[in-house]
């Protein structure tokens, strides 16, 4: 009535398996902490430039840095979670090690270039407030 499987001496697989759950309970765990804690700094030091920017305006200036805050979090934790679709079989500790590596820095790459690019623009909106106060 039911067939019995016979299992395989080969358990290979499970090597591999074992290792991806060693590097996803490293990865994970890393970075929702480097996400945090990046962003409560960003978030403190973001509402003294952006006070400054929006000096008139401080309210703007509060909404806009808990909206960039918000926008960070959505972003990185998505983008942490997706790159775990991509990610290769991770067969042996050193090819973990390269991986884990590989994938946080690539994502701190990318939002530091997101974060240098935020400021290029809130500076050009400042020198832009500046010449028409000015003017």
């Amino acid at each position: 009535m039911f067939a019995v499987q016979k299992h395989s001496k080969d358990m290979s697989h499970l090597k591999d398996i074992s290792y991806n759950l060693i590097a996803y309970s490293i990865y994970i765990p890393l970075m929702l902490f480097v996400t945090f804690w990046i962003g409560r700094k960003l978030h403190k030091h973001g509402t003294v430039y952006l006070n400054a920017i929006f000096k008139e305006y401080l309210q703007v200036a509060l909404a806009a840095n808990d909206a960039l805050l918000i926008a960070y979090y959505l972003l990185n934790i998505g983008y942490t979670l997706v790159i775990l679709f991509f990610w290769e079989a991770v067969a042996t500790w050193h090819s973990l090690v390269q991986t884990l590596s590989f994938n946080v820095s690539l994502i701190l790459l990318v939002l530091a270039g997101i974060h240098f690019c935020n400021i290029i623009i809130f500076a050009l909106v400042s020198s832009k407030q500046k010449t028409l106060d000015s003017s």
